[in-house]
Parts: structure tokens; C-alpha cells; sequence
């Protein structure tokens, strides 16, 4: 039933973002685990994991710049539903301000291709950020 209501919500995130996407020179997908955070060495530790993780400076500095270029910027991740605020409120704390359409969790990596996939047929330059772990 997750996994449904994500799909839901995904799709519903692309179309109400359909003219931010036109508006967009490009387009930057994110991953956030061992990407932007440093999230490996704490990902059992629940004091650290997920809203005190550490993060990459250069990827957050890259991603800050991209916003500030005119590009759309979403965040994939394979994450239980309930980090989805805690992980925005995390974003929001490194500076980093999206509207709640641009992240995305998914149940499985699976899922997170199919939406690449998806981003690809929209015909706009796409660059994707993943450790693929």
C-alpha cells in the first residue's frame, strides 16, 4: 500500500512540477545516503541517523549552485517514509530549500530507476548523482 501511494504521489509531484520543469535548463537528480551525507558509518547509530548525519560540503556546495542557476533539483532516495520529514528538515538545515514534490522516497532502487526513466522521457538534459550502494 506504500509503495502505491508513492507512486501516487510521484506522479502527482511530476505534473503539478510540469512548468518548473519546462522553465528548468537542466534537470539534477540526487542521491542523499553516502552522496550528500555521510551516512555509512552511522546508519545504525539512531542518535546520528538521519537527522544529524554529516554531509559532503562540495556536493552540498554544487547542489546550492544549481539551484541558484535556474536547474531543478530532486532527491531520490531508498529511505522509510517515516525520514521524509526529518530529511527535508535536514536539507532545509544545510541550506538547501525545496518544496516537498522534489523529494522522493522509494521502497526499493528498482522504483528510483523506473523514475529516472520516467525524467528521461521529458526530453531535458539530466545529470544523476548515486554512490549506488
Amino acid at each position: 500500500m506504500i509503495s502505491f501511494l508513492k507512486k501516487i504521489f510521484f506522479i502527482l509531484s511530476i505534473i503539478s512540477l510540469k512548468s518548473k520543469i519546462k522553465k528548468s535548463k537542466k534537470i539534477y537528480v540526487y542521491d542523499i545516503d553516502n552522496t550528500l551525507s555521510n551516512s555509512w558509518p552511522y546508519i545504525n547509530n539512531k542518535k546520528i541517523f538521519p537527522e544529524k548525519l554529516p554531509f559532503f560540503e562540495k556536493i552540498r556546495d554544487d547542489i546550492l549552485k544549481n539551484i541558484n542557476s535556474g536547474n531543478l533539483i530532486f532527491f531520490a532516495s531508498v529511505r522509510p517514509f517515516k525520514y521524509y520529514f526529518i530529511t527535508l528538515s535536514w536539507l532545509k538545515k544545510l541550506g538547501i530549500y525545496i518544496s516537498k514534490k522534489q523529494l522522493l522516497f522509494f521502497s526499493n532502487p528498482k522504483q528510483k530507476i523506473e523514475f529516472l526513466k520516467t525524467l528521461l522521457k521529458i526530453n531535458k538534459s539530466i545529470k544523476f548523482y548515486d554512490d549506488l550502494s
